[in-house]
C-alpha cells in the first residue's frame, strides 16, 4: 500500500504541475499495480535526473481513482541483515549505481554524507531544504566550504541513531546544489552591487528566485508536522514538489554562475562577447535564457552605440565601448571638455591639428569589441562616429545636426535581436556621414583648389610664375644665406605673383603662399636654404599634415634645385650661341668651345629629360588619382587621406628614384644626382670663366681693352698657377704671340702673355674636368636606373641614353659579342658576384653537340623547367659565333646556369659547335677548370641508331657510360653500359669522358626528326639520377614549330 501511494503522490502533483491543457493518452491506473513492479519503478526509475520522462495524469482521474486502489498491509519491519549476509535486488541495484557514480552534483558518497543522522521529521527535513535553497545552513545540514569553490559538500549538524532514507538524502542533495549555485550568484551581485549590467540583471532575476522562496515557504507554513496518507493534500510541500518546482531554476542558476564565473574579468563589449558565446548551445532552454540575458545585458552596449552613430559622441562613462577616447595629449582630444566648456579647451584645440584630432582621439580596442561585430563592421562604426564629431568639433557644421539628417536611425531601438536591422542602420550612417564630411572637405573648404595651388606652385607646375621667379630671386639667393632678409623674399615673391598669372588665383590661396629660409650653417648661400610654404588650418590640415608638408617642401627643394640647373644651362647656352661673336676673333680657343658646347648640349638633354619625366610621367600621371577620387568620392575621410598619400608617396618614390630596394642604394642613387647637378653648376661658372676670357682675349685683338683688364687677370686667373695643366695642347699655339704683338711693347708684356696662357690652361682644365666628371656619374646614374624595380624610372634610363651612349664599355662588348683577345679573357667569366670556390665539389651537366642534337633539346628542356639564373659565360673564341635574344638580354655559345631549386646543380648550355681547330684546346681548359673544382660531371650524349649491336636494339635506347665517380655510381648503374668504341655521332663524348676525373655519362640512340620525345626520356633519367622531384616537363615555348606542324588529316581524305 505503502509503494502504491508513493507512486500516486508522484502522479499527482506531477499532473499539477505540467500543463491543464495537455490532453496526451495516460496509462489506466484503475487495474491493480503488482507490488514488486511498482517497488521496481519507484527503485530504478531515475525521473529526478530525467525531465523527458515525465508521466502526465489528469487530475480528475487522479482524484476519482485514488480511492479505488487496494491497500496493501504494511509489511513487516525486519532486522537489518548483517554484512556478510547476501543482499537483496534493491540493495544490489543501489550499490551498482554508487559505483556508477549516479550522484552528480557531490563528490562525496551519500550513504558517508549522512552517516549518523537520525530519522528526523520529514517537516524538519523540508525546512531545511528550503533554507538550503537559500544557501542558509539548516539545522541538520550545512554546507562545507566557501561559495567561491567549484564543488560543495553536503554535511550533517546533528547526529542521530537511525538514517534517512536514501532515495530523500539523494533528493536533498540534488536540491542543494541550487542553493550552492545561489550563493555564488548572490555574492557576485553583492560584491559588484548595480555597477554593471550583468549584476542588475542578475539581481532582477534573483527577484524572481525570491518569489518561488516565498511560495515554497507558504507552502510549507500549510504542511502538516507529520504527513500519511490522510492529511497528504495538494497543498502539502513535498520534496519531490520542490524538485519539480525548482528545477527550470537549477538550471537557470547553473547558466548564471557560469557566466558570473567568466564576467569575473571582462565587462562591457567583452561581456557582451563571452555571453555572445553561450548562445551557440544547441539546447534550446539554455540558448533562450541565454539570449533573454544577452538582450538586456547588451543594452547599454547598443545605447552608447545609438548615441555614437547619431551624434559622433562617446558616453561611456565606464569604459565598456569598442571605442575609447586618447587622452594621450590631453584634454584636448576629450569632447567631454568642450562640451561642458572646460576652462582653456579652446585654445588647447587650436594647439592640435585636425590630423591629430582625426588619427589619435579615437582609437578601437579589439578586445571589448563584441563577438557579432566583424571587423569591417567595426570599421565602418568607427568611421561613422569619428565623422559626426569631426563634422562638428573640426568643420562646425551644426547645419547637418540641425536637420537631423539621420532622423530615422536616430529613432530607431538598437536592439540584439535585431542584428539584420542594426547592419542597414550601420550602412545608411555610414554614406550620409562619408558623404557629408566629404561635401564639407571638397566644396565647403575648396580642397581641390589647394591641391591644385600645390601643384603649381610647391611642385613649379606654373611656368610663367616659376621662370619669373628665378629670374628675380636669383641674384639674391647667389649671396650668403645671413644676408638674406624674409621680407625681401617675400617682396620679390608678390612681384613674380603680380607677374604671372598667378594673380588671377583666389586670393585665400594666394595669401597662404609664402617665401621663407630653412635653417642655415655656416657658409651656405641663398640657394641652399630658400623654400617656399603653403600654410593651411582647420581642417584642411586633416589631410595637410604637417608630415605632408614636409613631404611637399622636399619635392619643391628637390625640383628647385632642377630648375635652377636648368636655368644657368640656358643662360650658359645662350652665351655659347649669342657671343660667338667675339671668340671667332679668337681661333686659337675654337676647339675650347666645341669641346663646352658638346658637354652642354650633353648637360642639357639630361636636365631637360629628367624636368620632363617629373612634371610630366610623374605628378600629371599621379595627379589621375586626386581626380578619381574628386569625381566618384566613394569611402570616408580615410579614403580620401589615403588616396592623397598614395599621390604623394608615389611622386616622392619616383622623382626621388626611390625603387624599394635596401635604403642605401636608394641613397647612393639620389646621392650621386646631387652630385651630378652640383657638377653641372661646376662646369657652368668654368664656362663663364671661358667666356670671359674669350671676351677679354677679342678685346686685346681689337685694341679696346676692358676696363682695368688687370683686376681680371688678378681676381679669375692669378690662382691659374696652382691648377694642373690641361693633357691637350692650346689649338693654334700662335695666339699668344699675336696677342703679344699686338700689346704695346713695354717691359712686362712677355709676363702678361705668361699668366694668359697659365688662365686658360687653368679654365681648360675645369672644363674638362667637370665634363668627365658628368659623364662619369651620368653613365652610373643610368645604368643604376636600367635596373631598378620601377618600369617608369627604367624607361627614363631609355630616355637620358636612347642611343647607348652612357652604357659601360665592358658591357657593350659582351652584349654585342665582340673578339675578344684568348690573352685577355678567362676561360670563364662569372656574371654575378661569385666565389669559385663555392662551385667545389659541386655536380656539372655537360651536353655534347651528338646526333640529332638531343642533348641541347634536354639542356634547354631542363632549364626551362627549373628555376636558374646566369652564372658565367665561357671564352667563346673558339665557337662558331652567334647571338640571340631572350627575356634577360642576349644569349652567347656557351654559358654556365645554377638551379635555384637545386643549388648545387650547374648546367652549361651549348648552343653553338666547336671549331675544329680549337676542340682539343677547349677539351684541355675544361678538363683544367672541372678538375681544380672537383666537379663530378655528367655528360649528356647521343648516337646514331645505326651504330648499335644485337644486344642494344633489343633493350633500351638509353645507355650508361660507367661512373667514375662514386657519388652518382648506384644511380647510373641502373642503366645498361654501352661500350665507346663501337659508337657513332657522339661528337666529344670520348674526349670529355677520357679527359674528365669525375665523370660519368647517359648516352641515347637516336635518329633525325622530331626529338622532342627523346629530350623528354633523356631529361627524366637525368632528373632520376639526380633525385630531383619528379614533375611534369613543359615544352619551351620556342619548341612550337621547331620541327614542323602536324598535317591535316583533311588533305588525304
Amino acid at each position: 500500500g505503502v509503494v502504491l501511494e508513493k507512486v500516486a503522490e508522484y502522479l499527482l502533483f506531477k499532473q499539477k504541475y505540467e500543463d491543464a491543457t495537455n490532453k496526451e493518452t495516460v496509462p489506466d491506473f484503475q487495474e491493480r499495480i503488482p507490488p514488486e513492479i511498482a517497488l521496481e519503478l519507484l527503485v530504478a526509475a531515475d525521473y529526478l535526473q530525467n525531465r523527458d520522462r515525465h508521466i502526465k495524469l489528469k487530475g480528475d482521474m487522479l482524484e476519482n481513482n485514488a480511492s479505488n486502489i487496494p491497500q496493501l498491509p504494511n509489511p513487516p519491519i525486519l532486522p537489518a541483515a548483517p554484512i556478510s549476509t547476501g543482499l537483496s535486488k534493491s540493495q544490489i541495484l543501489s550499490k551498482w549505481r554508487d559505483e556508477q557514480g549516479r550522484r552528480i552534483f557531490t563528490r562525496e558518497n551519500t550513504s558517508d554524507v549522512i552517516k549518523g543522522l537520525n530519522n528526523t521529521p520529514s517537516i524538519d527535513i523540508l525546512r531545511d531544504t528550503v533554507n538550503i535553497l537559500q544557501g542558509i545552513d539548516g539545522a541538520y545540514f550545512r554546507f562545507e566550504g566557501a561559495a567561491n569553490q567549484s564543488e560543495f559538500k553536503l554535511i550533517p549538524t546533528d547526529q542521530r541513531s537511525k538514517r534517512v532514507p536514501k532515495p530523500t538524502l539523494e533528493l536533498v542533495i540534488r536540491l542543494a546544489e541550487l542553493g550552492w549555485l545561489y550563493k555564488q550568484v548572490a555574492a557576485f551581485v553583492r560584491d559588484c552591487s548595480t555597477s554593471t549590467s550583468l549584476g542588475l540583471i542578475t539581481q532582477n532575476r534573483l527577484y524572481d528566485f525570491y518569489r518561488l522562496i516565498a511560495l515554497l515557504e507558504a507552502q510549507l507554513a500549510h504542511t502538516p508536522e507529520t504527513m500519511d496518507e490522510q492529511n497528504d493534500s495538494m497543498d502539502s510541500l513535498t520534496l519531490g514538489r520542490i524538485a519539480v518546482w525548482t528545477e527550470e531554476w537549477r538550471l537557470k542558476m547553473r547558466m548564471m554562475s557560469t557566466l558570473v564565473q567568466g564576467a569575473a574579468d571582462v565587462h562591457g563589449g567583452a561581456l557582451v562577447s563571452l555571453i555572445h558565446g553561450y548562445t551557440e548551445n544547441g539546447d534550446p532552454f539554455i540558448r533562450g535564457f541565454v539570449s533573454e540575458l544577452l538582450e538586456e545585458v547588451s543594452q547599454p552596449f547598443f545605447n552608447t552605440l545609438h548615441t555614437w552613430i547619431t551624434s559622433g559622441e562617446l558616453y561611456d562613462p565606464f569604459k565598456e565601448f569598442f571605442v575609447t577616447i586618447n587622452n594621450d595629449l590631453g584634454m584636448d582630444l576629450n569632447s567631454f571638455g568642450w562640451m561642458i566648456g572646460a576652462p582653456n579647451t579652446t585654445e588647447h584645440k587650436a594647439n592640435i591639428d585636425a590630423g591629430q584630432l582625426w588619427a589619435k582621439k579615437y582609437s578601437v580596442r579589439d578586445e571589448m569589441r563584441p563577438r557579432f561585430v566583424g571587423q569591417a563592421f567595426a570599421k565602418k562604426i568607427f568611421s561613422i562616429g569619428k565623422s559626426l564629431n569631426f563634422i562638428r568639433h573640426s568643420c562646425l557644421d551644426e547645419e547637418f545636426f540641425a536637420t537631423n539628417q539621420i532622423s530615422d536611425i536616430a529613432n530607431k531601438v538598437l536592439t540584439y535581436s535585431d542584428i539584420p536591422s542594426l547592419e542597414q542602420s550601420i550602412d545608411i550612417a555610414f554614406s550620409i556621414a562619408s558623404q557629408r564630411l566629404l561635401e564639407n572637405m571638397f566644396s565647403k573648404y575648396k580642397l581641390m583648389d589647394h591641391l591644385q595651388a600645390l601643384k603649381r606652385y610647391l611642385m613649379l607646375g606654373s611656368g610663367d610664375f616659376v621662370d619669373i621667379l628665378m629670374e628675380s630671386i636669383g641674384p639674391s639667393l647667389a649671396r650668403p644665406a645671413n644676408t638674406l632678409y624674409r621680407h625681401n623674399l617675400t617682396a620679390t615673391l608678390e612681384a613674380a605673383i603680380r607677374g604671372s598669372n598667378a594673380q588671377y588665383d583666389d586670393p585665400e590661396i594666394l595669401r597662404r603662399l609664402d617665401a621663407r629660409m630653412l635653417e642655415y650653417t655656416h657658409g651656405e648661400i641663398g640657394w641652399d636654404v630658400f623654400t617656399l610654404e603653403y600654410r593651411v588650418d582647420q581642417p584642411l590640415d586633416v589631410i595637410l599634415t604637417p608630415e605632408v608638408m614636409s613631404k611637399y617642401r622636399r619635392i619643391f627643394n628637390y625640383l628647385w634645385r632642377l630648375k635652377r640647373v636648368e636655368s644657368d644651362l640656358v643662360k650658359g647656352w645662350r652665351r655659347c650661341v649669342m657671343g660667338k661673336r667675339s671668340y671667332l676673333k679668337v681661333p686659337s680657343l675654337d676647339n675650347d668651345w666645341h669641346q663646352a658646347r658638346i658637354a652642354m648640349s650633353e648637360m642639357i638633354h639630361f636636365v631637360k629629360e629628367l624636368e620632363a619625366y617629373c612634371h610630366l610621367e610623374v605628378i600629371e600621371c599621379s595627379w589621375e588619382i586626386i581626380e578619381q577620387f574628386a569625381s566618384k568620392r566613394e569611402g570616408d575621410l580615410d579614403a580620401l587621406i589615403s588616396a592623397h598619400r598614395e599621390y604623394l608617396e608615389r611622386i616622392v618614390n619616383k622623382i626621388m628614384l626611390v625603387g624599394g630596394r635596401s635604403s642605401r642604394r636608394d641613397e647612393e642613387l639620389l646621392h650621386k644626382m646631387k652630385q651630378l647637378l652640383s657638377v653641372i653648376l661646376s662646369f657652368r661658372r668654368a664656362v663663364e670663366d671661358l667666356y670671359t676670357f674669350t671676351l677679354h682675349m677679342s678685346s686685346s685683338l681689337d685694341h679696346t681693352p676692358l676696363e682695368r683688364p688687370d683686376i681680371y687677370r688678378h681676381k679669375r686667373l692669378s690662382t691659374a698657377s696652382s691648377i694642373p695643366r690641361a693633357p691637350f695642347e692650346v689649338a693654334g699655339g700662335g695666339s699668344s704671340s699675336s696677342v703679344s704683338n699686338s700689346r704695346t711693347s713695354t717691359p712686362g708684356a712677355a709676363s702678361v702673355a705668361d699668366d694668359e696662357e697659365e688662365g686658360i690652361a687653368g679654365i681648360r682644365y675645369r672644363v674638362q674636368t667637370s665634363a668627365d666628371e658628368f659623364h662619369e656619374l651620368a653613365s652610373y646614374v643610368v645604368n643604376a636606373l636600367q635596373s631598378h624595380p620601377d618600369l617608369d624610372v627604367r624607361f627614363l634610363a631609355v630616355r637620358l641614353g636612347f642611343n647607348q651612349f652612357y652604357r659601360k664599355p665592358t658591357n657593350l662588348k659582351l652584349r654585342v659579342l665582340a673578339y675578344l683577345d684568348s690573352s685577355r679573357m678567362t676561360f670563364i667569366k662569372y656574371e654575378i658576384n661569385l666565389n669559385e670556390e663555392e662551385l667545389k665539389g659541386k655536380t656539372l651537366v655537360l651536353p655534347t653537340i651528338s646526333m640529332a642534337n638531343v642533348p641541347q633539346l634536354a639542356t634547354e628542356l631542363l632549364l626551362n623547367n627549373h628555376s636558374n639564373e646566369l652564372v658565367g659565360r665561357f671564352n667563346n673564341e673558339g665557337f662558331i659565333q652567334v647571338a640571340g635574344a631572350s627575356t634577360d638580354g642576349l644569349v652567347t655559345p656557351l654559358e654556365l646556369h645554377r638551379l635555384k631549386e637545386y643549388n648545387d646543380i650547374y648546367v652549361v648550355d651549348q648552343r653553338s659547335p666547336i671549331l675544329k681547330s680549337y676542340k682539343y684546346t677547349f677539351v684541355e681548359e675544361l678538363k683544367k677548370w672541372a678538375d681544380g673544382l672537383n666537379l663530378s660531371v655528367i655528360i649528356l650524349s647521343s648516337a646514331d641508331s645505326a651504330s648499335r649491336n644485337d644486344n642494344d636494339i633489343v633493350s633500351s635506347q638509353l645507355k650508361q657510360i660507367s661512373s667514375k665517380d662514386s657519388r652518382y655510381a648506384d644511380k647510373i648503374s641502373e642503366f645498361e653500359s654501352l661500350d665507346l668504341d663501337t659508337l657513332n655521332g657522339t661528337g666529344l663524348l670520348k674526349s670529355y669522358y677520357g679527359s674528365l676525373q669525375n665523370a660519368a655519362g647517359l648516352c641515347l640512340f637516336t635518329t633525325e626528326g622530331d626529338n622532342r620525345p627523346d629530350a623528354h626520356l633523356l631529361v627524366k633519367a637525368l632528373s632520376n639520377v639526380l633525385g630531383f622531384k619528379p614533375i611534369e616537363l613543359k615544352d619551351p615555348l620556342h619548341w612550337e614549330g621547331l620541327f614542323g606542324r602536324l598535317y591535316d588529316d583533311k588533305l588525304f581524305g
